[in-house]
């Protein structure tokens, strides 16, 4: 029996077929919120990748900053995958929460 990771692995791979992870995103201080907060993301895409999304779509300035937070404790590596981050913190079918903040929150 493959483990979970294994099997998407597998499709992927062999079929061409991808899996995806839903993220929630929950604004943190002075954070515009946003309109759609639930999206389903590329297991593949990075931290890097997605704040790169996030900024155009919060139509942020190049001097604005733009912090996620994953459970409210650490900020993630920019090259850490989607993936990865729900397989350690998102168990089972739960969504993975990202706080997002333009100001210094946690960590």
């Amino acid at each position: 029996m493959l483990e979970p990771w294994e099997q998407s692995l597998f499709n992927c791979v062999i079929f061409g077929v991808c899996a995806f992870v839903e993220i929630l995103l929950k604004a943190v201080g002075d954070a515009p919120i946003l309109k759609q907060n639930k999206w389903t993301v590329d297991e593949k895409k990075t931290v890097a990748e997605l704040c790169i999304f996030l900024r155009s779509y919060m139509k942020l300035n190049d001097s604005d900053s733009l912090l996620l937070f994953i459970n409210q404790c650490f900020a993630p590596s920019p090259d850490q995958t989607v993936r990865n981050l729900k397989d350690c913190f998102a168990p089972g079918d739960s969504k993975l929460v990202i706080n997002y903040s333009k100001t210094q929150a946690w960590g």
